[in-house]
C-alpha cells in the first residue's frame, strides 16, 4: 500500500511534505498535483539533517513523522505514533529496530547492520541513555518539534543522535516502538567515510552539551507546562475520587486507569492533522 492509499482508507486528516535537498529530480511530478502533498526545495544540499529540519519545520500539523522517501518501513505505526502523540501524552515517539516485534534484517547487508548497531551504542553512551538513534521513523508533537528542530546545529547523518540527546537532556516524554522494514533501497550513505564523520559529528554534540549550547527555554517551559497540567489531572482526580484525602505523593487507582487509557493507541475515528 502507498502513502496516499494509506491515508485514503483511513480517518486521518494529513498532508504529505517532501523534501528535496538541492539534489532535485522532483520537477514535474503527477504527485504534487493530487491531494495535500507540498514539494519544498531548498537551494543546496546541506545534508540528510537540514532537510529534515526544513521540513519539520514547515509541517503544520499537530503530529509531525519523518521517515525516507522510498518509505522503507510499514506505514501502520503512523497510526500508533499520532496516538501515543495526542492520546497518551508522550512528547516524541521514535521507532526502534532492537524491540521484540521488529523486524529489520531483510535486504540489510551485515557490515551496515553491524556498523549501525554499533554506532547506536556508541551515540547512546555519549549523549545520554542507549537507542537507536537510527531508525528512520520518528514523530514529535507539533510544539516540541519546532522547538527541538530550532536548537538542533548538526546537519549531517548524526542529527537523529542529536535530536535524541535534545530530547533526554530535556527529560521529554519518549515512547520507543517496534518497526517492520518491508523495503531496503540503495542507500545513499558510504559505509567508511560517512560512519568517520558521523563518529565527529557525535563528539561535536558532546563538545556542544558540555558548551550548554543545547539548552532551550522553549523545550523546559513545555516540559513545566505539562508536568502541571498532569499533576493538576491528578488532583482533580483524586479529590473526586476520595474527596481530596489522597496524599498528594500517592496516585489512586483511578489515577492508574486514566494513566492507562491515555497511553492506549487511538481507533480509526482519530482526526489527526498532518504528518511529513
Amino acid at each position: 500500500m502507498n502513502l496516499r492509499s494509506f491515508f485514503a482508507s483511513s480517518s486521518l486528516s494529513w498532508e504529505v511534505l517532501i523534501v528535496d535537498d538541492g539534489g532535485g529530480g522532483f520537477e514535474g511530478c503527477r504527485l504534487f498535483a493530487e491531494g495535500p502533498i507540498r514539494l519544498l526545495q531548498l537551494r543546496s544540499n546541506q545534508g540528510k539533517s537540514a532537510a529534515v529540519r526544513a521540513g519539520m519545520l514547515a509541517a503544520h500539523g499537530k503530529t509531525r513523522i519523518f521517515t525516507d522517501a522510498d518509505l522503507p518501513y510499514d506505514l501502520d505505526p503512523f497510526h500508533t505514533i499520532a496516538g501515543y502523540i495526542l492520546n497518551g501524552g508522550f512528547h516524541v515517539v521514535l521507532g526502534d529496530r532492537t524491540l521484540p516485534g521488529s523486524s529489520y534484517e531483510f535486504g540489510i547487508g551485515w557490515k551496515r547492520r553491524l556498523a549501525s548497531s554499533a554506532y547506536s551504542k556508541l551515540a547512546g553512551g555519549l549523549v545520554g541513555g542507549f537507542y537507536d538513534t537510527q531508525c528512520g521513523l520518528k514523530g514529535f508533537r507539533d510544539d516540541v518539534a519546532e522547538a527541538l528542530f530550532n536548537t538542533s546545529r548538526i546537519n549531517r547523518f548524526a542529527f537523529d543522535a542529536e535530536v535524541i540527546h535534545l530530547c533526554v537532556s530535556h527529560r521529554l516524554n519518549i515512547k520507543h516502538i517496534p518497526v517492520k522494514l518491508r523495503r531496503s533501497g540503495s542507500s545513499s550513505i558510504r559505509l567508511l567515510r560517512d560512519s568517520t564523520r558521523m563518529l565527529v559529528d557525535t563528539f561535536v554534540i558532546k563538545r556542544n552539551q558540555l558548551r550548554g549550547a543545547y539548552r532551550s527555554q522553549r523545550l523546559e517551559e513545555i516540559v513545566s507546562r505539562d508536568q502541571n497540567s498532569l499533576m493538576d489531572g491528578m488532583a482533580s482526580t483524586s479529590g473526586a475520587v476520595d474527596g481530596g484525602s489522597t496524599p498528594a505523593h500517592c496516585t489512586s487507582q483511578a489515577d492508574e486507569e486514566e494513566k492507562s487509557s491515555r497511553c492506549q493507541p487511538p481507533s480509526q475515528t482519530l482526526k489527526v492533522s498532518p504528518y511529513d
